[in-house]
């Protein structure tokens, strides 16, 4: 964990009458842009009696220095939260003080003001740079060692992809040519690894069109839910790169990989209850495709359109199931709505990420890793489809916007979306999955920066940084619990009673966490509940809090992040 410039001074936990109490200064560790507000909170004990004292700003090398009063926000995953909010701070770098009266009760540092910094201080680490240097461990000549240990799952690898794609057919304006050629580079290591993986299916005799999941550890392995992605990728790779596209035919791997999905069918092992909370004999329903692939079929269909590849009619049938599942306004518990169902017949809803391997069994459950999709169904609304379908689209992105994202992100004081939904209504962030689910909040972020200009409404731009700011540093704060808990490989000492902020982008700020691998730009996985890899903790909001903390990095994080970083860059442009 790097060190901090200013001597750590945290006098409220040595108030503490039990090792589970924590007391934790949280400010983001890359940093905040100028033109945004600045928030600060406070971790306290849930029954702690706080007297209420200022944070302060102080500025490192020159004499300016911001005060707020703390504003109470209240009692969530069992813990007391107060925020500082701080507007119009210059430039700069600042260390970060509690203070009752004159007495300075915890400080930490540093804390950075800088324009677009989320981006800035990030974009080259998290992709090429990062990924350069993961290379050459998959021993292939192409692909990327995707996490903290030998392996390169087609999951992993076509949402790093398709996280390059959007930088180039995206953001192309942001780069010098240097930069840009490394992108190209890079997309073409990807690009490789998933027709790679189509071969070694073709090679083998399984299904036409299909994809093997790995082709280090996992080359047996076929899932239908991998060909949706591995053909989203290639369909995107067919738009920014056309002479390599055409040198490598990846038409011909798009349509037989489109038309292997049509004449599949999902399939019902790997599906885990506990990371669901739901009833340990619910299983996939026979012939059903989770939402998460609708939605991938529905972008499949948006995205080969753009070059011909694949007919836009068959988009209809989709949107109309998407519609079908989402719980409608009438419907709404506890005030939530806009959600959906994952299968027709079942009634529980589905996560924003499902991803885990059950006793070695890769199935449904593998590489559920994007949240909804609703970018594609914007670009229908605005795009050459027939009303029904824009009409269809709009409907399904207004109740996710409004029954969905700005009342979930208003359940806690980081504005965090969370992962699950229950049928009660009630929300859970962290329990059940099998390690943390970093790449869900750069996705959504992309998602609420989006829809903060299709809908003109500034709630979803604070949810979408606060998303980020997770990632950032400004989150719930490292416990020593969390590091007993979750991380396997990297420790850290740390004051008791403490809750230390830290950034999730390993090498990137003032203070970062380590990961397996260490590769500056990879991300871990971050807070969940319970132990990693086993699925010990089911998603109650009985059990949620942020109580583990998974150090392992996989790439999709990076990804994600990617996602919702350049989206804000070019907000900020605008």
């Amino acid at each position: 964990m790097n060190s901090s410039l200013y001597q750590y001074i945290n006098k409220l936990a040595a108030t503490a009458t039990s090792q589970e109490e924590v007391f934790g200064l949280l400010f983001s560790q890359i940093g905040y842009h100028p033109d945004r507000p600045i928030k600060v909170i406070l971790r306290l004990p849930a029954a702690y009696e706080f007297e209420q004292g200022s944070c302060h700003l102080v500025g490192e090398q020159s004499d300016t220095a911001y005060e707020q009063n703390w504003v109470k926000w209240g009692n969530v995953w069992g813990a007391q939260w107060w925020i500082a909010t701080f507007k119009g701070v210059a430039e700069g770098n600042y260390h970060v003080e509690h203070r009752l009266g004159a007495e300075v009760m915890i400080r930490d540092g540093r804390c950075t003001v800088k324009k677009d910094i989320l981006w800035d201080d990030t974009y080259n680490y998290c992709s090429v740079d990062m990924l350069q240097r993961r290379f050459h461990f998959t021993g292939l000549q192409m692909g990327w060692q995707d996490a903290g240990t030998k392996w390169a799952e087609s999951p992993a690898q076509s949402s790093m992809l398709m996280g390059l794609l959007n930088m180039y057919l995206n953001g192309g304006e942001l780069y010098d040519e240097q930069f840009k050629k490394s992108l190209e580079e890079q997309i073409i290591v990807g690009a490789n690894y998933m027709v790679a993986t189509a071969d070694y299916a073709a090679a083998k005799g399984y299904a036409t069109g299909s994809f093997v999941h790995d082709l280090l550890e996992n080359k047996k392995v076929v899932l239908p839910n991998d060909a949706s992605k591995a053909v989203l990728s290639l369909i995107q790779t067919y738009q920014a790169l056309p002479d390599y596209a055409e040198k490598k035919n990846l038409k011909s791997y798009i349509l037989k990989g489109w038309e292997y999905l049509r004449s599949t069918t999902s399939p019902q092992f790997g599906f885990s209850t506990v990371q669901r909370g739901i009833d340990a004999d619910i299983l996939p329903p026979e012939g059903e495709w989770p939402t998460r692939e609708l939605f991938n079929f529905v972008a499949i269909i948006v995205e080969g359109d753009k070059n011909k590849l694949i007919s836009k009619q068959g988009v209809s049938t989709y949107l109309k199931q998407l519609r079908d599942r989402q719980l409608k306004a009438e419907n709404a518990v506890q005030g939530i709505y806009g959600v959906f169902k994952e299968f027709d017949t079942t009634d529980h809803l589905e996560s924003m990420w499902v991803h885990s391997i059950l006793d070695h069994v890769y199935g449904v459950d593998s590489g559920g890793l994007i949240p909804p999709r609703i970018l594609d169904l914007l670009q229908i609304v605005n795009g050459d489809f027939s009303e029904e379908d824009k009409q269809l689209a709009e409907d399904i992105i207004h109740d996710f916007a409004y029954g969905f994202l700005i009342p979930a992100a208003r359940q806690n004081p980081f504005s965090l979306l969370p992962n699950t939904v229950k049928l009660n209504g009630d929300c859970v962030w962290f329990a059940g999955p099998f390690h943390g689910m970093n790449s869900i909040y750069g996705y959504l972020a992309e998602t609420c920066f989006a829809l903060s200009k299709h809908y003109q409404e500034d709630e979803f731009e604070q949810i979408a940084y606060g998303n980020l700011q997770w990632i950032a540093g400004l989150n719930s704060g490292l416990t020593q619990e969390a590091q007993d808990v979750g991380c396997v490989v990297c420790s850290t000492d740390q004051p008791k009673n403490t809750a230390i902020p830290v950034g999730m982008i390993c090498g990137i700020g003032n203070r970062t966490f380590g990961t397996w691998f260490q590769s500056r730009g990879v991300i871990t996985s971050g807070f969940s509940v319970g132990a990693p890899f086993v699925l010990d903790v089911m998603a109650t909001k009985k059990n949620d809090r942020p109580q583990s903390f998974t150090d392992e990095e996989w790439i999709p994080h990076s990804a994600g992040w990617l996602h919702g970083t350049m989206k804000l860059k070019q907000l900020s442009n605008s």
